[in-house]
């Protein structure tokens, strides 16, 4: 299964860097302009990230809903500008945090940062028994 992604913004220059990134990771991904139809896109489908703007109107309550679906959650990249602190942006639930204005850099680097997280086996894997012997 490839990646994916949802963008939840309206800047322009935001998405262009965004866009670019997923070109050269190979990410599909959708964009979106306002919190009721991020709500509807996510309430019918599963994408690998929600990306956030923060600066947006509700952007905090989507984040929150985001991380309390019962299914499988999408890493949460939180776009925060200078307005917002980024102490609000992990406590809605973001994993990651983009700084505006966007540096493809920047964006590159945490998109691969939380790659393995994104892929749909990263849950299924099995874990490896361990047995330590502690001394009290």
């Amino acid at each position: 299964m490839s990646l994916n992604a949802l963008v939840m913004s309206r800047s322009h220059a935001s998405i262009r860097v965004l866009i670019s990134a997923f070109a050269e990771l190979g990410i599909e991904y959708q964009i979106s302009p306002s919190a009721s139809e991020t709500a509807d896109v996510l309430a019918h489908s599963y994408h690998s990230a929600v990306i956030i703007d923060f600066d947006l109107p509700h952007s905090s309550q989507i984040a929150q809903a985001v991380r309390v679906t019962p299914s499988r959650r999408p890493v949460i990249f939180g776009m925060i500008g200078a307005g917002t602190s980024i102490e609000s942006a992990f406590l809605a639930g973001s994993n990651f945090v983009l700084y505006k204005p966007l540096d493809l850099l920047q964006v590159l680097h945490s998109l691969r940062a939380a790659e393995g997280f994104m892929s749909s086996g990263h849950m299924q894997a099995s874990r490896q028994k361990r047995e330590a012997m502690a001394c009290l």
